[in-house]
C-alpha cells in the first residue's frame, strides 16, 4: 500500500504527494500523480521551487521497508 505525505502538494494543492523509489538509484522521493512534480527531500515538500518535475523519472510506491532503509522517518506519512 502507498504512503502519502499528511498534507496536499503545495504545487497543485489537489492531492498528497506519495512515496516513491526512483529506478534505478533506489532513492527514494515524493511524487505527485496529479501535476507530477517530485522533491527528493521530504523536509522540502513545502517548497515548490526545491522540487523538478518527475514525470520522466522510472518511479514505483515505496513500501514500509523501502522508507526505513531510505532512512526516512515513517511517522511523516500515512498509508492510503
Amino acid at each position: 500500500m502507498p504512503y502519502r505525505t499528511l498534507e496536499v502538494c503545495p504545487r497543485c494543492k489537489q492531492d498528497a504527494p506519495v512515496v516513491m523509489v526512483r529506478s534505478p538509484d533506489r532513492k527514494l522521493c515524493l511524487y505527485c500523480e496529479e501535476c507530477e512534480w517530485a522533491w527528493i527531500d521530504p523536509k522540502d515538500i513545502a517548497i515548490v521551487e526545491k522540487g523538478t518535475l518527475g514525470i520522466y523519472w522510472d518511479v514505483v510506491p515505496a513500501n514500509k521497508d523501502d522508507i526505513a532503509q531510505g532512512g526516512w522517518d515513517i511517522s511523516e506519512f500515512e498509508v492510503v
